[in-house]
């Protein structure tokens, strides 16, 4: 399932924690097994961090205070998992 070119792809604000819960169910559905994780402070900035595989792909996935949160990937993953979030808030 992997194109091979990259994509970084701003989904949203950081804080958006509905935005968050959305991209949590779909990497769930999409049967994404946790990979690691990391978090880190530096004066007011926080930035998380996980990696996921789903499908053979690692998704890496950031959310930075100023900088919001971002999907870094295989092309077509990042542009699936977006399609998706996108449509389940649209559903609410």
């Amino acid at each position: 399932m992997t194109s091979g070119a990259k994509e970084t792809l701003l989904l949203g604000d950081e804080y958006d924690d509905h935005l968050r819960d959305v991209l949590q169910h779909v990497v769930i559905e999409l049967g994404g097994k946790p990979l690691r994780s990391s978090w880190g402070l530096g004066g007011s900035q926080v930035i998380e961090t996980w990696e996921v595989e789903i499908d053979g792909a690692v998704l890496l996935i950031e959310a930075e205070t100023y900088m919001g949160l971002s999907l870094i990937g295989d092309s077509a993953l990042v542009q699936r998992v977006r399609d998706l979030v996108d449509k389940r808030r649209q559903r609410g």
